[in-house]
């Protein structure tokens, strides 16, 4: 899995707030990740056109934004200072082997491994048991859609469902 590095001021930056509309912010998504997964920041026109589909009208913006650099007279278009954001393949490639080899591919949003421990695997698969009284320190997801019954205390959607008591 390839990952792209995106500053979380992303949305609220100037040339993004510049930007005519959403699909021109979707098409600079579309940009960034295949300039990462081609290892690349350089795309000839035609290149990038194919990559970005029907979101290619976009191009024009992008590049007034200066979020993409012209080269070559126009033919050649270079993600502007996408390096400088960007972890070098090698690195990446060195984190990942250690993800795996530390969670032997295994992780859940909680952050613990297979075993319940964070980082380092074990011999014990069974995650721990919560103590008494600590179910209240757990955050608490919402169903899935499709699934409210009224039964979840939280849930705005299940609100109307409730019996009343």
């Amino acid at each position: 899995m390839t990952w792209l590095r995106v500053d979380a001021d992303m949305p609220w930056h100037d040339k993004i707030v510049g930007l005519p509309n959403d699909t021109a912010r979707f098409a600079f998504i579309k940009v960034l990740c295949a300039a990462k997964i081609r290892g690349r920041s350089a795309f000839s026109k035609g290149a990038l056109k194919e990559t970005l589909g029907s979101h290619h009208k976009a191009i024009p913006a992008l590049i007034a934004a200066g979020l993409l650099e012209e080269q070559d007279g126009g033919e050649r278009l270079i993600v502007h200072d996408f390096e400088d954001y960007q972890r070098k393949s090698s690195h990446a490639e060195a984190q990942e082997r250690y993800r795996r080899k530390s969670l032997n591919g295994h992780a859940d949003i909680t952050g613990l491994s297979p075993t319940g421990r964070t980082g380092r695997t074990g011999r014990d698969s069974t995650p721990p048991t919560p103590q008494r009284g600590a179910e209240e320190s757990f955050i608490r997801m919402p169903p899935k859609p499709g699934l409210h019954d009224g039964t979840h205390p939280d849930c705005a959607v299940c609100a109307p469902l409730r019996k009343p008591a």
